[in-house]
């Protein structure tokens, strides 16, 4: 991955740290009810409230929601760093390599049958048999293949299954196609309390994977000759970081369903705002920054108004692609 330094460098890691728990903060006080910031934390810290209300819906929706956000945006951004570093391909996402596609074809196939069932489980079971067979199918390739014909199976793959879901969706009646369209729109408040630690030890897996590969990843950014001239097995390291994308994104998918462009935009906006490339560090940054991300375009996809909210899908996209374009066009300006 070239290195993009900014005119300036900016602490990314402080930045993060503020932001985050701000962020995190307002997503717990703004809803439907508004609560205040000092009633929030005494019901963090288990104190008593003046509307015991308040208390249920900290506890029993938005701190569920609010985590569900920060750990899809932690493993989507550290999953677009893998597959960025993997291909050696800035515009990589974490659904290059087929998995978003497989979860997707899951839920279609599971949905237009009948076979899942209305609620929430099922589609997260569906999303999840879906990933894990598009797992072993890419981890067969990755063995006897290079990055480059990995990148072209999963394409071609996710357009293998984009046509399957098409002619499902033709043959499906209106509910089967308003559930799916529901999912593909992704959704990180059906989460509960049963599913966190679940969703959390798969992220915080895979983002340990991805730190324990992350000196391989410096030297496999340069070449790889070099890399092995260091003595890493790059066909071992193409399959741990396969195995980390697959581990976060297809948890993520099964989960939240397809969320789009934070593996982007997360890895990008680390590299041009700090100027650094090495993994040791752009992992846990991107982390920092995929959070902040989605935590960001959750608080904004309510913006219409009580009980009214826009697709996490669509306000991902309107917020970070023209931040992405401004900083990257301004990183390039000539001084």
């Amino acid at each position: 991955m070239p290195l993009i330094t900014p005119p300036r460098r900016l602490p990314v890691g402080l930045i993060g740290s503020i932001l985050l728990p701000v962020l995190f903060l307002f997503s717990l006080m703004a809803g439907t009810v508004s609560i205040p910031a000092a009633e929030v934390l005494n019901i963090l810290v288990g104190k008593e409230t003046s509307d015991p209300v308040w208390q249920n819906i900290i506890l029993d929706l938005r701190l569920p929601k609010a985590l569900t956000a920060a750990l899809c945006g932690a493993g989507l951004a550290v999953g677009g760093v893998l597959t960025q570093s993997l291909f050696r391909n800035p515009l990589n996402g974490p659904d290059v390599i087929g998995l978003t596609s497989g979860a997707g074809l899951g839920v279609a196939l599971m949905v237009s049958t009948g076979i899942a069932g209305s609620g929430a489980l099922s589609l997260t079971s569906s999303a999840f048999a879906g990933s894990s067979l598009t797992f072993l199918l890419i981890s067969r390739i990755a063995r006897s293949f290079s990055a480059n014909s990995l990148l072209i199976a999963g394409i071609m793959f996710s357009a293998f299954a984009s046509s399957i879901i098409t002619v499902l969706q033709f043959y499906s009646g209106a509910e089967e196609l308003q559930r799916y369209t529901l999912w593909t729109m992704g959704n990180i408040s059906s989460t509960t309390w049963e599913d966190i630690p679940w969703l959390a030890g798969s992220v915080f897996a895979g983002i340990f994977l991805a730190l324990y590969s992350s000196k391989g990843l410096d030297a496999y950014d340069l070449s790889t000759g070099y890399a092995e001239s260091l003595g890493i097995q790059t066909s071992r390291l193409r399959r741990s970081v396969l195995i980390s994308a697959a581990l976060l994104t297809g948890s993520i998918t099964a989960f939240c369903g397809p969320i789009t462009f934070v593996g982007i935009a997360g890895p990008h906006l680390v590299r041009v705002l700090s100027g650094g490339n090495t993994h040791i560090r752009l992992i846990p940054y991107s982390a920092l920054a995929g959070s902040i991300l989605v935590l960001t375009c959750d608080l904004l996809s309510s913006l219409p108004g009580p009980g009214r909210f826009l697709p996490l899908n669509a306000v991902t996209a309107l917020l970070g692609a023209p931040v992405v374009i401004w900083i990257i066009y301004r990183s390039y300006q000539k001084p």
